[in-house]
């Protein structure tokens, strides 16, 4: 009987790990400067603790700023209004590229669990 090959996993490691308070607004949001270049994949997972609703996007840090700002931000990834999310995204150029979880048009703070990993194929 031939002996299959094992399955060869990603390889990963923790960029981010912590929960975090979001304060209601935009100036209350929470950030997180995305540490890789390009070509690189960020997967992760985002979860409330308490089942409440939440914003998050990945941009670019000129649109973060923008958005800060008052602007409509272009983002690469988003969602809105979720208890919880996956993120499975690849670093798509060289740039300074942000999570950003907001509570915008929310009445109260939230708390956000998440988990960060820069992921890789073994060589």
């Amino acid at each position: 009987m031939p002996v299959e090959a094992p399955i060869e996993e990603p390889d990963e490691e923790t960029i981010f790990e912590d929960v975090v308070v979001v304060n209601p607004g935009r100036s209350g949001c929470w950030d997180y400067e995305i540490p890789l270049d390009v070509g690189e994949d960020l997967k992760g997972s985002l979860r409330e603790t308490d089942g409440q609703t939440f914003n998050w996007m990945i941009m670019t840090q000129a649109n973060f700023l923008a958005w800060v700002n008052g602007e409509d931000p272009d983002y690469v990834d988003a969602e809105e209004d979720v208890r919880a999310a996956a993120i499975h995204w690849k670093v798509p150029r060289r740039d300074r590229w942000f999570l950003v979880i907001d509570a915008y048009l929310k009445q109260y703070p939230r708390r956000v669990s998440v988990h960060l990993r820069q992921v890789w194929k073994p060589s």
